[in-house]
């Protein structure tokens, strides 16, 4: 039982931390890309 715990209970911690690095992620690169017009010539 501790050990079927432990297991949902991390698996649960990396789903929260990849939802907040996915949300991290978006913010920074797709505000820039569409927030904001930026210069023209862009790689």
């Amino acid at each position: 039982v501790v050990a079927m715990t432990a297991v949902g209970g991390s698996i649960c911690v990396m789903l929260v931390v990849i939802c907040l690095l996915v949300a991290y992620i978006t913010e920074n690169l797709m505000h820039p890309a569409f927030g904001r017009p930026g210069p023209r010539r862009q790689p």
